[in-house]
């Protein structure tokens, strides 16, 4: 998963360079959007969890979306969903895997080793410095070596490896950010996420079956309120209100119908939510409880966002 990450990373830094986030007013909306849509399924999963020490800890897997998932079945909705809709969604979930991080960061880095992560700083800065001054051959090779040292420094500093990905996404040379965001997108599609699927489909969708627990249980209840209820009511919710507040502004063309079918799409969890309940839960009875809540979640919340946006055309069709 750290090429995940790193090619995640990639796309942070481009958005922070050229695109959605390459301004502090075109990232105020989905900054807020995305805040509102962390906050209040964190919140909802704590208040179905909180007489469970044990099922607590999985509080941040329903604060998460998947950029690919959620962008990909806001395709599918075809005609009709504004362009710019599709440009907030991407800052928004882009946003959002960069809580997730630190999420991930802080929540689950346990008696962080000073010296290893005084040497990832070092050799981050390294890369940083050598990699514009190095030959084309010798600054991949660069990168190649980097990767796989700060990889090990995080593993060693007891902060979750994964991170190398971020580090180096921020210390590759611009010139070759988006050669190497291309090559990951391949690599991640065709290899990363089909085996990380395939590590996590041996869960089934029953109620109850060996032992793992069944709807009704707090882990579930949490991740299906977080992903179905939080998710889209925190992002409408707090956009709309910095709206009437004249905080910020969105595009004419983006109705108060569009946003929503927007946030439901925000539900879609996947990948992310599945590698956090991984760090979160290390009772397999409570991690294949979360596994079976993010899969039906991330599903109902696809199938409500392409109604809602299903209805959005049907009106506009009609007008």
């Amino acid at each position: 998963m750290s090429l995940f990450f790193l090619l995640v990373s990639l796309e942070i830094r481009r958005e922070m360079s050229t695109g959605a986030l390459a301004s502090p007013r075109l990232a105020v909306a989905p900054a807020l959007a995305a805040a509102g849509g962390a906050v209040l399924p964190v919140a909802l999963y704590l208040a179905l969890t909180w007489r469970d020490p044990a099922a607590r800890q999985g509080w941040a897997v329903p604060l998460a979306t998947d950029i690919a998932f959620s962008l990909a079945v806001l395709r599918l909705a075809g005609r009709g969903v504004p362009e710019s809709l599709a440009a907030f969604m991407s800052a928004l979930a882009i946003i959002d895997d960069l809580i997730a991080i630190a999420v991930i960061a802080v929540a689950f880095g346990h008696d962080v080793a000073p010296l290893p992560l005084g040497a990832v700083a070092v050799l981050w800065v390294a890369l940083r410095w050598l990699g514009p001054r190095l030959p084309d051959a010798l600054g991949w090779a660069a990168i190649l070596a980097g990767f796989l040292g700060l990889w090990l420094l995080f593993r060693a500093s007891s902060l979750h490896p994964t991170l190398a990905g971020v580090a180096l996404a921020f210390a590759v040379p611009a010139a070759q950010t988006a050669r190497l965001e291309w090559s990951l997108g391949w690599i991640v599609a065709l290899v990363v996420l089909p085996l990380f699927g395939l590590a996590n489909a041996g869960v089934g969708l029953g109620g109850r079956g060996g032992g793992s627990g069944g709807w009704a249980d707090p882990v579930a209840l949490g991740i299906l309120a977080g992903l179905l209820v939080g998710k889209p009511i925190g992002v409408f919710a707090t956009t709309q209100l910095a709206i009437r507040l004249g905080l910020v502004r969105l595009a004419p063309d983006i109705r108060p119908i569009h946003l929503l079918g927007g946030a439901g799409l925000c539900g879609i969890g996947f990948t992310m939510s599945l590698f956090i309940g991984d760090l979160a839960f290390a009772d397999p009875a409570l991690l294949a409880q979360a596994k079976r809540a993010v899969f039906a979640g991330s599903a109902l919340a696809a199938l409500g966002g392409l109604a809602t946006l299903a209805l959005a055309r049907s009106r506009q069709d009609q007008a």
